[in-house]
């Protein structure tokens, strides 16, 4: 049976998948929590703009946006530190970079 509502959007579903793997990098310090709020964020702005509709539904969908690119930040940050291993690092930014452009296209749907 196909999901429907807030279940059955993509956008939803992959920021998910993305919070569940930022978790499971078992990550130490501020770069953690800078990161596991970043991905909470954008789970928590995508189910918040869901029902609204105009001005306020694409507002909350750019918030959510805006996390994501935080997200990809705390990403660079640690390969930089090398502190992800580079197949992990290159997961995470193709899933958030999914969830930004899956969000423009809510943003500015047609």
């Amino acid at each position: 049976m196909a999901k429907t509502g807030l279940e059955g959007l993509d956008a939803f579903q992959v920021a998910l998948q993305f919070a569940e793997e930022v978790h499971a990098l078992g990550l130490r310090g501020s770069i953690r929590d800078q990161l596991t709020r970043a991905s909470e964020s954008v789970v928590l702005n995508i189910a918040e703009a869901h029902p609204a509709t105009g001005n306020d539904r694409a507002r909350g969908f750019t918030i959510a946006r805006k996390e994501a690119s935080e997200c990809r930040g705390a990403l660079a940050i640690l390969r930089v530190r090398k502190q992800i291993k580079p197949e992990t690092f290159d997961r995470l930014w193709n899933l958030v970079d999914r969830i930004s452009a899956m969000l423009f296209r809510l943003i500015h749907p047609g």
